[in-house]
Parts: C-alpha cells; structure tokens; sequence
C-alpha cells in the first residue's frame, strides 16, 4: 500500500507544472575600452526583487537589487551586494 501511494505522489508530481516567474531582459554593447564587448542580464525574479549580470571581457559581477518605496510614495531600487 505504502508503496502504491508514494508511486501516485510521484506520478502527480511528474505529470503537474509549477509556475515560475522570470523575466530576462540582455543588452549587449562594443566596450570602448578593451576593443572588446560588454553584457549586462537584467531578472525580475519577483515583483519586488531583480539579479543583474554585468560581463565584460576580463570580470563578471551580480547584484541583487530589491525595490524600496520612499515615504513620498516613489519607487526606487535598492543595492544589495
């Protein structure tokens, strides 16, 4: 019994989708500088919260950026790195 519910646990799983949520955005320039290019990967991971990628040719660094909403009701992205 035990495991003919653990097989039907694991055919649900298999046969459901789950909802993710990611939006990419890339912009891709000539790096003036090395003669090179450079990358940037901008993700909204969740309506709140984003990941960037910047590449160039020698280094590649990530951010976490979150939106902050000031007192006066703007909106603002705060850096976490």
């Amino acid at each position: 019994m035990k495991k003919i519910l653990i097989a039907g646990l694991a055919l649900a799983f298999s046969t459901s989708s789950f909802n993710a949520r990611a939006e990419w955005m890339t912009k891709v320039e000539d790096d003036l500088f090395s003669g090179g290019k450079e990358a940037m990967l901008t993700g909204s991971i969740s309506p709140m919260a984003g990941i960037v990628f910047d590449c160039t040719k020698n280094s590649l660094s990530m951010a976490y950026i979150e939106k902050d909403l000031l007192t006066h009701g703007h909106q603002s992205l705060k850096l976490l790195s």
